[in-house]
């Protein structure tokens, strides 16, 4: 999928991914793009099981501080 924010809901299968998931790119014809994972689930469209948009947007930026910390007192 190409580089884009938000959620590619993919038409044939009902799929929606983030731009970055590693499947093969469905056609762009096939492709409704939505601002966010809720948008994408409203209109009927379920989580992709490889990439993981629910799980992936909420672990975002988590603990990011405190590992950074660490690494630079080293």
């Amino acid at each position: 999928m190409q580089k884009r924010r938000g959620f590619a809901g993919v038409v044939t299968t009902g799929i929606y991914c983030r731009p970055t998931c590693r499947v093969k790119p469905p056609r762009p014809e096939n492709v409704r793009w939505f601002a966010s994972r809720a948008a994408a689930e409203a209109a009927g469209f379920r989580p992709c099981r490889r990439c993981r948009p629910e799980v992936a947007v909420a672990a975002r930026g988590a603990g990011t501080r405190p590992a950074k910390r660490r690494a630079t007192s080293l």
